[in-house]
């Protein structure tokens, strides 16, 4: 079920402030297709060949809605990729650790949420965020890295098309990247399995494992569950297992409950952002000092669903916010 998988996607993030949704159509007399972007100063050129973007995209005027105070920005087009916005800002550090500006960007566009990540085009310490961009009838999620080039500060920011899924016949819709591949089974859907997808090496996405969580024997459906790590049965008996379900769900219920099946919650978001429509909780998981994935928890009508996100990579509870922000009915 939950297979554990390497996934590398061309990095993308779009700055709320800078594309609010809109879309610029590209001119027709701009600069030749081109399969890689030039970061410039000493970062030179970002490889776009074997990735999940386009292979044709143009240089473009990019409008009022893309600017941002204070920053150079080039903007790049390829309508028909599953990436169709790729832009590139740089901005002078004005005394500003990397940290400082990851922060700044995630407090105002990823719910607070940044992870430190080695970029694996440059191998230089780079900062991850994750949100989304939306408007009447398109979501995206916006992913990306922000980087140090001397005395400036770079980011690379694309946006990704996304594809909605229904939850079960709950009425209840999720957003999800375009570019998988269905890998629902009948196993999991007799576990309550709604939806199941992985995506090729090149799209950076994690495989998503999406159920309903049963209200009654949680030890065999968790038996169940983690046995990809635990084969011949839970570490812990039934009895130990339900004296900590049974409490009161908190932080360190939490931490208490994934110990006893060996696994060390290294982020914990018990209440995400209580403004959304179906609030969730977000879990990223490591297993012998190694990420094992993100967990997802959230509530439709009294019905608990988990939402599983597979990958060794870093981003996990980035991705995971966006996915709880994307569920909406129509």
């Amino acid at each position: 079920m939950k297979k554990l998988l390497i996934v590398l996607l061309a990095f993308v993030m779009v700055f709320a402030f800078a594309a609010c949704g809109e879309k610029t159509e590209p001119a027709a007399d701009e600069a030749q297709p081109v399969t890689s972007i030039d970061l410039g100063g000493g970062l030179g050129e970002y490889s776009l060949e074997g990735s999940d973007c386009g292979q044709n995209y143009e240089a473009i005027e990019a409008g009022e809605e893309w600017q941002a105070e204070g920053y150079e920005v080039t903007l790049y087009a390829d309508l028909e990729s599953n990436v169709p916005y790729i832009a590139v800002y740089r901005c002078a550090k004005d005394g500003r650790t990397l940290d400082e500006i990851a922060q700044e960007m995630a407090d105002l566009y990823a719910d607070g949420y940044f992870q430190t990540m080695k970029d694996h085009n440059y191998g230089c310490e780079s900062k991850y965020l994750c949100g989304k961009i939306e408007d009447e009838s398109d979501f995206y999620y916006w992913t990306g890295m922000i980087m140090e080039d001397g005395d400036d500060f770079v980011e690379i920011d694309f946006f990704n098309k996304t594809e909605e899924i229904a939850i079960g016949d709950t009425g209840v819709y999720a957003w999800v990247p375009v570019g998988y591949t269905d890998e629902l089974d009948e196993e999991s859907i007799e576990h309550g399995a709604v939806f199941e997808c992985s995506y090729s090496e090149e799209c950076y996405f994690p495989y998503f494992w999406i159920g309903e969580y049963p209200e009654t024997n949680l030890y065999d459906y968790d038996t169940w569950y983690w046995s990809d790590v635990y084969r011949d049965g839970l570490p812990i008996t039934e009895e130990e297992y339900n004296k900590i379900v049974e409490k009161e769900w908190n932080f360190d219920t939490c931490k208490e409950y994934y110990n006893a099946l060996g696994v060390d919650v290294v982020y914990a978001s018990i209440e995400n952002d209580e403004e959304l429509p179906y609030n969730g909780e977000i879990y990223s998981l490591d297993i012998d000092g190694k990420h094992y994935a993100t967990e997802l928890a959230f509530a439709i009508d009294g019905t608990y669903y988990i939402a599983w996100l597979g990958s060794k990579l870093d981003p996990r509870p980035a991705v995971g916010g966006t996915f709880l922000a994307s569920l909406h009915t129509k």
